[in-house]
């Protein structure tokens, strides 16, 4: 029996998120200048035909990585800002999303340390550069929750900024050890996250 047009567009996108999984998975470990195309197609269980078929060139596919990571923590992290609640609330909130999404599988770690990889890589095309200039953004989002909750006597003093900074440094830091640890990664607590942060 023929396949149907939405089978076949099925089909179409099983195979592209399969490239896109194995190119996250190479690009977080090795980084873009160490990852060929064989290597992605070989892992994505596809034809390298087949991955120049979605794919132009492994630094497009490695660009579309990066808008999508830095697309998704900035909506998330947006979204949360956005809530009428205080700044503590918030931050449990953002620490508990975070710990939940790197309990589930190694996606999120990977789309981290993916992002630490794209400042390492020299000569990124121009949509990439924008990427990484966006990548701020939920460390900006944050410190104005922090200045917030300060004014609230909600949060730690200190600048807010430099704060911020130093909480997606943690998580940063607990994406790396997923990573590299494996089984014996021990992920903690959302609530000892956000002590990072509130009083």
């Amino acid at each position: 029996m023929p396949r149907t047009q939405e089978q076949f567009n099925q089909m179409k996108d099983e195979a592209r998120q399969k490239i896109m999984s194995a190119a996250l998975c190479l690009f977080s470990h090795k980084g873009l200048s160490a990852t060929s195309i064989v290597d992605i197609a070989k892992k994505a269980g596809v034809s390298s035909g087949l991955l120049y078929h979605y794919f132009r060139s492994k630094e497009e596919l490695f660009s579309e990585l990066v808008g999508f990571a830095v697309a998704s923590s900035g909506g998330f992290i947006e979204e949360i800002a956005g809530l009428g609640l205080g700044s503590a609330e918030k931050i449990r909130r953002i620490s508990a999303k975070m710990i939940e999404t790197l309990k589930e599988d190694d996606t999120t770690a990977q789309y981290f340390v993916l992002m630490v990889k794209l400042t390492l890589e020299g000569d990124l095309n121009e949509k990439t550069t924008e990427n990484a200039k966006e990548a701020a953004k939920p460390v900006i989002i944050l410190s104005g929750i922090i200045a917030q909750g300060q004014s609230a006597g909600e949060v730690k003093s200190g600048n807010p900024y430099e704060m911020a900074i130093l909480y997606w440094a943690a998580v940063q830091g607990l994406c790396s050890y997923k990573l590299v640890m494996g089984e014996n990664f021990m992920l903690p607590s959302a609530e000892l996250l956000s002590g990072i942060l509130i009083n």
